[in-house]
């Protein structure tokens, strides 16, 4: 009976582990593409704008 508790202890341990790596990897994933599109649509301002002037 105990070993059961602790093998479902473990397991949701586990679980949890590896759905919160997955979720850091989402959100830097995330990031670094909303930088990226950020950085790209800054560029593209800039080029308006020398273009403009």
């Amino acid at each position: 009976m105990k070993t059961n508790n602790i093998k479902r202890v473990v397991y949701g341990v586990v679980l949890t582990l590896i759905c919160t790596i997955l979720f850091v990897i989402a959100s830097a994933a995330a990031i670094k593409a909303a930088k990226q599109e950020t950085a790209d649509s800054v560029a593209v301002c800039m080029q308006e704008t020398e273009q403009n002037v």
